[in-house]
């Protein structure tokens, strides 16, 4: 991957995590990390779910393998 010095950290940081696999982002938002927020909001392939507390969006992310038993 080249690095586009016009680019901020969020949006390499997002890059590189899609290119890994990641689709979706469980967020509680905050100041610290804004820009990798608006950065997933940006990009076409990622979606974002923000929670308003830790444990709900940890409960969200283990949904998926409770519904599907035996994958």
């Amino acid at each position: 991957m080249t690095v586009d010095s016009t680019r901020g950290a969020g949006s390499i940081v997002v890059e590189v995590l899609a290119r890994a696999g990641v689709r979706r982002f469980y967020t509680v938002p905050g100041e610290s990390f804004l820009e990798v927020l608006d950065a997933v909001e940006q990009h076409p392939a990622l979606s974002l779910v923000s929670t308003r507390h830790e444990s709900g969006a940890s409960l969200m992310v283990a949904a998926p393998d409770w519904s599907s038993p035996g994958e």
